[in-house]
C-alpha cells in the first residue's frame, strides 16, 4: 500500500449534500463550531494547470486568481498519510464501526508519539470521515439530523472532539466536554453536576466517538493516576463510545497505571482495553545501493513525496521534479511528518508569489522550519564538514604509498658498498616536519 490522500476518496463515499462551502478548514479546532467547520468543508478541485507561455497570456486579473486559487489549493491539500499513518487511520475506523454493534467489551486505543509527527491530524482525519458516514447512514434512516434519543428530539452528534491545551485538571476536561455537547453554563459547574448531564447528553445525542486530544496535558500529580484510570472508565461505562485518545508519553500520565507499584501494572483495566497506536519519524534513507545488490524496496517517505509531486500546481513543475529533493527534505526535517508538510506548502506557496514556480534548493532554504528541525539540520551540516574527504583521504593515501616506494628504492640504490647492510644516507618522505625529503650521514664504524 503506497501513501493516499484522503480527501480524495472521502467525497467519493459520502452523500455531497453533507459536504458544503468551499472556505479552508479551520486552523485550531477548540469548540463545537470549528469542529464542524473542519467535518464539513469541501475539498477544493485542483486548479487549471497553465504551461508558462499560456499563463503569460493571461490578462494581470486572471494571473492574480490562479496564483491565489493555487495557494488555497496548497493549503488545504491532505491529509496525505504514508502506509503506517494509512493503517492506524483504518485500524481506528474499524475499531469504532465495530464497536456500535458490541454492548460490552468495547476497546479503545491511543495514539502516541513525539510532537509534530501528525497525532491530532491523523485523530481528526478519523473523526471526520467517521462523522461524515455516521450522518449519511443517520439521514437515510431518519431523514434529518434529529436523534430520537430521549423523550424530546435532540440534535444528532456521533463525535465529540476535545482537545485539552494546556487543561491540567478533571473539571477543566469535563467543561470542554460539556461545551462540545452545548450543555447550558457547562464551565460555572462542578463535576458533580456536569457528570450525569453529560452522560445524558452524550447518550440522547447517540455519541459513539469520544476523540480526546493533548492528554499529556493532564497533569497526574494533580489528579493522581488511579482517580485517571477510575474516571475513564466510569466514562467508558456510561458512554457507549469507543473512546481515542492522543498524546506524548501518555503512560506517564497514568493512562496505563491504576497501581503506585509498577509490578501492579498489569493489573490495570484501561492497560487492557485500550491500544496503543505508536508514531515515529521516518527513517533515514538507506546508503546507496551497490549496483550489484538487490534493489531495495522504496522508503515509506518516498511515496509522501511522489503523493505531493502528483499534486503540485507549480506551472514549471515536471513530474518527479520534488522527488529528486527526497535526500535534502528528509535532512532538512528529521523525518517528521509535520516538517516535512510544512516545507513542501511553504516552499509551493513562496514558489508561486516570487515567480519562480519550480522547487530547488534555493526555494527550500527560505522557509524556517520549527526550532527543533532547524537545529537538528544545522548539527548534520556541521558534523558533514568536520568529518574527512573520503576522496582527499584516499589521495593521501595513494601519494604517501608512492613516497615510501620512491624512498625504498633511493635505499637500495644508494646503500654502502663496504657494508650493505649500513645505508649511507636516509630518504624520509613527505612525513618529515617541512613536508621535504632530508638527506642525514650515517655513522661507520672504523676498524
Amino acid at each position: 500500500m503506497s501513501a493516499r490522500m484522503i480527501s480524495d476518496a472521502i467525497e467519493d463515499a459520502i452523500d455531497e449534500s453533507l459536504v458544503y462551502g468551499t472556505a479552508l478548514p479551520p486552523k485550531r479546532i477548540h469548540d463545537r463550531k470549528t469542529w464542524e467547520q473542519h467535518v464539513y468543508y469541501k475539498q477544493l478541485s485542483m486548479p487549471p494547470k497553465f504551461t508558462p507561455g499560456e499563463f503569460d497570456k493571461l490578462s494581470a486579473q486572471e494571473q492574480h486568481e490562479s496564483r491565489a486559487l493555487r495557494r488555497k489549493y496548497t493549503a488545504q491539500l491532505g491529509p496525505i498519510l504514508s502506509t503506517s499513518y494509512s493503517s492506524l487511520y483504518d485500524e481506528m475506523l474499524r475499531t469504532a464501526n465495530t464497536n456500535i454493534e458490541f454492548t460490552s467489551l468495547v476497546k479503545g486505543h491511543v495514539i502516541e508519539g513525539p510532537p509534530d509527527l501528525g497525532k491530532t491530524t491523523l485523530l481528526t482525519t478519523v473523526g471526520r470521515r467517521y462523522e461524515l458516514r455516521r450522518r449519511a447512514i443517520h439521514r437515510a434512516q431518519f431523514g434529518s439530523d434529529l436523534y430520537a434519543g430521549g423523550e424530546t428530539p435532540w440534535r444528532f452528534t456521533p463525535v465529540v472532539y476535545v482537545s485539552l491545551d494546556g487543561t491540567r485538571t478533571f473539571k477543566a476536561l469535563l467543561q470542554a466536554v460539556a461545551a462540545f455537547l452545548l450543555i447550558p453554563e457547562a464551565y460555572g459547574q462542578s463535576e458533580l453536576e456536569l457528570k450525569p448531564q453529560i452522560a445524558e447528553y452524550a447518550n440522547n445525542c447517540g455519541v459513539s466517538l469520544m476523540l480526546i486530544d493533548d492528554l499529556h496535558y493532564l497533569n497526574k500529580d494533580f489528579v493522581g493516576a488511579t482517580p485517571l484510570n477510575n474516571e475513564l472508565k466510569k466514562w467508558m461505562g456510561i458512554i457507549p463510545a469507543t473512546f481515542i485518545y492522543a498524546g506524548i508519553d501518555c503512560e506517564n500520565v497514568g493512562l496505563f497505571r491504576e497501581w503506585s507499584k509498577k509490578d501492579h501494572n498489569s493489573l490495570s483495566q484501561t492497560n487492557h482495553r485500550f491500544s496503543k497506536l505508536e508514531l515515529h519519524p521516518f527513517p533515514r534513507l538507506p546508503k546507496k545501493r551497490d549496483d550489484q545488490l538487490p534493489e531495495k524496496p522504496v522508503p515509506e517517505v518516498a511515496d509522501v513525496i511522489k503523493t505531493f509531486d502528483e499534486h503540485c500546481v507549480l506551472l514549471k513543475h515536471n513530474p518527479g521534479d520534488l522527488t529528486k529533493h527526497l535526500s535534502y527534505i528528509m535532512n532538512r526535517t528529521s523525518g517528521y511528518m509535520g516538517a516535512i508538510v510544512t516545507l513542501i506548502k511553504h516552499a509551493t506557496a513562496l514558489a508561486i508569489m516570487r515567480g519562480d514556480e519550480c522547487y530547488s534548493e534555493d526555494l527550500f532554504n527560505k522557509i524556517r522550519l520549527d526550532n527543533a528541525s532547524e537545529t537538528a539540520y544545522k548539527r548534520r551540516i556541521l558534523a558533514g564538514k568536520s568529518s574527512p574527504d573520503k576522496s582527499k583521504t584516499t589521495e593521501r593515501r595513494q601519494d604517501k604509498a608512492s613516497v615510501d616506494g620512491v624512498a625504498s628504492q633511493t635505499e637500495k640504490a644508494t646503500s654502502n658498498p663496504v657494508n650493505p647492510q649500513i645505508p649511507q644516507q636516509k630518504i624520509v618522505g613527505k612525513n618529515g616536519k617541512d613536508g621535504k625529503a632530508h638527506t642525514t650521514k650515517s655513522s661507520i664504524p672504523t676498524g
